[in-house]
C-alpha cells in the first residue's frame, strides 16, 4: 500500500532535506507541500493524505492551528497520521495530545525519518484493517478506500507498478502488493497460480492443459480473459480444487 502524504514546512531548506529522504522509499508518494497554514488547510482538503510531516510553527496560521480547524471540520478519524517537525523540543506535549506518530527535531536526520516512516507504516496497517467491517476488504485505489467482500473478487491481476481487482462491479486499481493482497486473503478460497494472477476459485469454469506442464483457466463469467496457470502452481490448483 502505498503512503500518501503532505510535507508542511516553510523553510526551503529543510523542506528539501526532508523531500530528499522521503523520495528515498518507493512506498512513499508526496501528494502535496505546504509553506503557511492556509496552504496546508486547502491541501488536507484536497488530498486527503495518509500521514502529514508538520512543521508547527508556520505563517498565515500556524500548522497546529491548521490542524486542529481541519479535525474540527472533518472529525478526527479522517484525520492524517501526523509526524511533527520542529526545531523546538518544547511541543513535545502538543506532540503527545494530538497522538503524534512520532516527533522529529531539525537539523533531520535520516535514520529518524526513516523509522517515523516504520511507525507510520505500521499504524496505517493498522487503521487500515480495523476500519473495515469484519469480513471486508479494505483495498486503496489512490483516491479513497473502497470496501469488498472477498467474494466480489474474481482475481487480480498485477499490471507493472499497480494491480487490478477484478470484481463483480468491475475492476479497481490499487498500487498494493500483490503478495499483501494475497496475505489479506489468506484462509478463503484464493489461490496464486501465477506470479501475475491471484485467482478466486470459486469462480473457476474449467482448465484446459497449456504447455509444458502449465494450464490455462476459464472463468464461469466468460466476458474475462482466461487465466495463465504457472507449472508451480498446477498441483496447489487441482489439489484445492479436489481433483481425485
Amino acid at each position: 500500500m502505498k503512503l500518501r502524504a503532505i510535507v508542511a514546512e516553510d523553510e526551503p531548506l529543510a523542506r528539501e532535506e526532508l523531500l530528499e529522504v522521503l523520495a528515498r522509499d518507493p512506498e512513499v508518494v508526496v501528494v502535496g507541500e505546504a509553506e503557511d497554514g492556509e496552504t496546508l488547510f486547502d491541501l488536507l482538503s484536497r488530498h486527503r493524505p495518509d500521514a502529514l510531516f508538520l512543521d508547527i510553527e508556520m505563517p498565515r496560521r500556524s500548522g497546529l492551528q491548521a490542524l486542529e480547524r481541519w479535525i474540527a471540520r472533518h472529525g478526527a478519524e479522517a484525520a492524517p497520521l501526523v509526524v511533527f517537525t520542529t526545531a523546538y523540543e518544547r511541543y513535545a506535549l502538543e506532540a503527545f495530545n494530538l497522538e503524534a506518530v512520532d516527533y522529529l527535531l531539525k537539523p533531520y536526520d535520516a535514520a529518524r525519518v526513516e523509522r517515523a516512516l516504520r511507525r507510520l507504516k505500521a499504524r496505517l496497517r493498522e487503521r487500515s484493517t480495523s476500519s473495515a467491517p469484519a469480513g471486508k476488504l479494505l483495498v486503496d485505489d489512490g483516491e479513497r478506500y473502497v470496501v469488498l467482500d472477498p467474494k466480489e473478487i474474481l482475481y487480480a491481476e498485477r499490471k507493472e507498478r499497480e494491480i487490478v481487482v477484478h470484481t463483480l462491479r468491475g475492476p479497481i486499481r490499487s498500487r498494493m502488493a500483490l503478495a499483501e493482497l494475497e496475505e489479506r486473503l489468506q484462509g478463503g478460497p484464493f489461490l496464486r497460480v501465477h506470479r501475475s494472477f491471484l485467482l478466486n476459485l470459486d469462480y473457476v469454469d474449467s482448465i484446459e492443459p497449456w504447455a509444458n506442464g502449465a494450464y490455462t483457466v476459464y472463468l464461469k463469467d466468460a466476458n474475462h480473459p482466461p487465466i495463465p496457470v504457472s507449472r508451480g502452481a498446477a498441483k496447489a490448483l487441482f489439489d484445492r480444487l479436489g481433483r481425485r
